[in-house]
């Protein structure tokens, strides 16, 4: 009896230390080796993995706010595919690098509406009231090319600055006429030219939406 227990003692000290060194060595990590622990500090709980003392692998991080995020993690920051769900009602799903927002992804807003981001900046905008915009996104809202599509069917595609149109664009009206041309903060303004819904041509100046001259 003694002599098994001596064998069994033997064999536990020397997993043991065969353990240790492969840890030392970096084949198992702290993350290997902790998965799905709970983590708390002042207004945070985190569950999931760590590696060296740091969120990394995947996890979940709730806030004493209310915000949340689940999905990975690298060096303690948002990493890769994760999902951030705000206290205020709209969340974004999507890739993520050193905490910030990159790449691919879908933002939801608290009032139903729904903004894609692809990679090559593109942005698709459906609003709650069924109107969409699909081009680019400034800092000051539809800046760049892009489309937008009237709750009555109309469609807008050209230039926008700042959330009008702006610049060259084609309109078309759900009665079935159309106009390309020059426009200023949302109305036909310079040269442009109506094609009716019955096939005639009137070229000539708006301005404000107005048309003014004909072209002779």
């Amino acid at each position: 009896m003694k002599q098994k227990l001596s064998v069994f003692l033997g064999i536990t000290i020397f997993a043991i230390v065969i353990t240790c060194a492969l840890y030392a060595l970096g084949v198992f990590t702290y993350e290997t080796m902790h998965k799905n622990i709970e983590f708390a500090e002042g207004e945070y709980l985190y569950t999931g993995t760590m590696l060296e003392g740091k969120f990394s692998g995947t996890g979940e991080l709730v806030c004493s706010d209310g915000d949340r995020y689940k999905g990975g993690f690298s060096g303690g920051r948002f990493q890769g595919e994760g999902i951030f769900y705000s206290a205020g009602g709209w969340r974004y799903e999507g890739l993520f690098h050193k905490g910030q927002i990159i790449g691919k992804g879908v933002y939801y807003g608290s009032n139903g509406g729904k903004l894609s981001q692809n990679t090559d900046g593109i942005h698709d905008y459906l609003a709650p009231s069924n109107w969409r915009y699909t081009g680019n996104i400034g800092e000051w809202g539809q800046t760049g090319k892009g489309k937008f599509i009237y709750i009555n069917g109309a469609i807008y595609e050209g230039e926008f600055v700042r959330g009008l149109a702006e610049g060259q664009g084609r309109y078309i009206s759900p009665d079935g006429w159309t106009y390309d041309g020059s426009f200023k903060q949302g109305a036909f303004e310079g040269t442009g030219t109506i094609k009716t819904e019955k096939g005639e041509t009137i070229t000539g100046t708006w301005k404000r939406g107005v048309f003014i001259l004909a072209n002779e």
